[in-house]
């Protein structure tokens, strides 16, 4: 099956495997999707999340204080 994916769309799935990785984590999960979604400048996604005050940031800390929660 082949999905067509927006750039941004792209770029948002991009921004969430690579803090994935850098995470150590072996999956992609909606933490990092709403990471990536935040992060993607160009996006409707991340303007409606900007004006909630969701910052890429702040979603990082997020699932960092949540790793170590479960951990």
């Amino acid at each position: 099956m082949t999905y067509k994916f927006t750039d941004s769309a792209k770029r948002a799935i991009e921004y969430a495997n690579k803090i994935a990785l850098k995470l150590g984590h072996s999956y992609i999960g909606t933490e990092h999707l709403l990471y990536g979604l935040a992060s993607e400048e160009i996006g409707i996604a991340s303007k409606v999340l900007e004006k909630q005050s969701i910052m890429p940031d702040k979603v990082l800390t997020e699932i960092e204080n949540t790793i170590r929660f479960w951990k």
